[in-house]
């Protein structure tokens, strides 16, 4: 089975480039690398968004070679003006919606080199459809079907269009090639997951106000339920904490904040794009996807960041190397995003009933509920909310992004709308009878 792996590699500059390596031979492979430099990279996307691509990329070369294909075969296809049959598209578009180890399996079970759809008509694809054979598949989200549906697009649209620029302009091939290949897009574009109408039902909630409160006692570093061992795993994290919940900012924005960015005299912290940094020498960095700003820093917690900063960072072995605020413990290094994950996925195992999906990315959503309630209680317009909310979230102004990041707000606002109707129903009829 031939497989791919994802390898970074950092210019001496500082960028970071995500490569699809064969696991054989260890050579990057060149179409996808190629895609990636002129489709992607040359569009300022981040390092991240690459990554995931390359992910989608070798999806679809496992998927080629379950219908016994190579890439190259599959490209060679283009000179009689072929993409795909479709017993393949409708297999591929199938494949998208499960998990990669059921696609594996699928390789490693095909026996006799028959391709699994060889032969299959629309009344056998519908019972490969089939519930007993569904029942046995790992489904994953619509979301990350759709994506992998989309890139699949992109990248054989640019494939089909690198063939077609070389070709014969007006030969049968090319005219040939050239109107399957608006059918293939038509047909991808047409079985791309919708997004759900249920997201407000669906969709991530900040945390409740007891939710919150149990957490603020546990992750004080003098509490003696804080699940974290040593003084300065403490100090660090009680930091990362009250910085996540009081600006609401990414975990990224976080991780990239850097102690000359804080004006401890006025008491500001500046919010930086740093893309590429060529200081930080971490191999995933962590990103700062909004805008630039400059955010005020309320008393308490700059007397939780400077006794962090003074009594604990400050003795830290190879700290003192680099400038980021979170660091580790053992080395001093700019603190990695597993490792904030794995700080979230300590705290659900030590408090069962926070909820499964409890991230740091949950209280920004928790802080936009709580702004929203103090907006509420100023009387403040809803255009000048939407002003103060999009600089401090760093979104562009007039973004209606706050609509993801409300829910439980709008929530407890209908409640409350509901049951304030539903008391003046009652009392009009009280009232009523009394006549």
């Amino acid at each position: 089975m031939k497989r791919f792996k994802e390898k970074t590699i950092i210019t001496p500059t500082g960028e970071i480039f995500p490569l699809l390596i064969n696991s054989d031979t260890g050579i990057p492979d060149i179409n996808s690398t190629l895609f990636i430099l002129t489709q992607v990279r040359s569009k300022g996307k981040a390092a991240a968004t690459i990554k995931y691509t390359l992910r989608n990329i070798s999806f679809f070369k496992l998927l080629l070679e379950k219908y016994y294909m190579s890439e190259e075969f599959f490209v060679k296809r283009f000179e009689d003006g072929i993409i795909l049959h479709h017993y393949e598209l409708e297999g591929i578009i199938e494949d998208c919606k499960f998990k990669i180890d059921d696609i594996i399996d699928d390789i490693i079970n095909t026996k006799n080199d028959k391709p699994l759809f060889k032969s299959l008509s629309l009344k056998s694809l519908e019972k490969f459809r089939s519930a007993n054979y569904l029942d046995k598949r790992n489904f994953v989200d619509k979301a990350t079907a759709g994506n992998r549906l989309r890139t699949i697009r992109d990248y054989v649209v640019w494939l089909a269009n690198g063939y077609l620029g070389r070709a014969k302009i007006n030969s049968l091939n090319f005219l040939t090639l050239k109107d399957n290949l608006k059918d293939f897009k038509e047909k991808i574009e047409a079985r791309i997951p919708a997004k759900s109408s249920n997201s407000l039902i669906d969709g991530k909630e900040g945390l409740s106000e007891e939710e919150m409160k149990t957490l603020f006692d546990l992750i004080n570093r003098k509490s003696e339920n804080n699940p974290f061992r040593g003084e300065f795993l403490r100090s660090r994290n009680e930091v990362i904490f009250v910085w996540l919940i009081k600006f609401g900012i990414r975990k990224g924005e976080l991780l990239n904040i850097k102690i000359s960015d804080i004006d401890f005299r006025k008491k500001q912290v500046k919010i930086l794009r740093r893309a590429d940094d060529i200081d930080d020498p971490r191999i995933n960095k962590p990103n700062v996807k909004t805008k630039s700003r400059i955010l005020a820093i309320p008393d308490k917690i700059m007397e939780i960041t400077e006794h962090y900063i003074l009594d604990y960072r400050s003795k830290i072995r190879g700290a003192k190397k680099n400038e980021y605020l979170i660091v580790s413990g053992t080395d001093g290094n700019p603190l990695s995003l597993e490792a904030i994950s794995v700080m979230f996925r300590r705290l659900r195992k030590k408090i069962p009933t926070l909820p499964d999906d409890f991230t740091a990315h949950t209280l920004r959503h928790t802080w936009n509920d709580n702004f929203s309630k103090l907006m509420d209680k100023k009387d403040i317009s809803e255009e000048r909310e939407q002003q103060i909310r999009n600089y401090q979230m760093g979104w562009r102004d007039g973004s209606k992004m706050a609509e993801n990041y409300t829910k439980r707000h709008v929530r407890e606002k209908a409640n409350e709308a509901i049951n304030e109707m539903a008391e003046n129903l009652f009392k009009n009829s009280r009232n009523e009878h009394k006549k």
